[in-house]
């Protein structure tokens, strides 16, 4: 008889440890299925961040560039390079014109057209001067920047937001 008890309390101090790990186990997935949106969130949260960042270090580079050189802005051919001694970062610009890029990446900016050699003083502080080469793979929308440095953002055209299905 002291063997059957023997065999049924390992038993169940196997059914236990079972049972306690199957408990961890439980409140770990619970918690990463909590967490992990909010951490989804704050990575998004920190690339606009870094996005707003870069298109208005761009506008500043190109209020500088244009008071060190008579108030003209730099030409549309060889902005980029141009504004390379300005910038905090001199990555951001890595891919456009003779810039080098280590994987081949594209610019992710442009110039504004009507903007090109044209005098700073001349032009509305309103206007587009730089923005983000608008992303069709990543976001909606893209980052613009005006000669008073301010920082717009902007829809990419044709893309809708998700909206929730109207209920029938």
């Amino acid at each position: 008889m002291s063997e059957y008890r023997t065999a049924a309390s390992e038993q169940w101090l196997v059914i236990k440890k079972v049972g306690c790990w199957s408990a961890v186990a439980l409140t770990l997935i619970t918690m990463v299925a909590i967490l992990a949106p909010v951490f989804v969130s704050a990575r998004a949260a920190a690339d606009t961040s870094v996005r707003i960042s870069r298109i208005k270090d761009l506008a500043v580079a190109i209020s500088e560039y244009a008071a060190d050189n008579g108030d003209h802005l730099p030409s549309k051919g060889r902005w980029a390079l141009s504004l390379v001694p300005y910038l905090k970062d001199k990555s951001t610009l890595v891919g456009c014109e003779d810039i080098p890029s280590a994987d081949g990446e594209p610019c992710k900016y442009e110039f504004a057209e009507g903007a090109s050699q044209s005098k700073q003083s001349d032009m509305d502080q309103r206007d587009q001067i730089v923005r983000e080469q608008p992303d069709r793979n990543k976001s909606e929308t893209y980052f613009w920047a005006s000669l008073d440095q301010q920082t717009h953002r902007e829809q990419i055209p044709g893309r809708l937001l998700a909206s929730p299905s109207a209920p029938k």
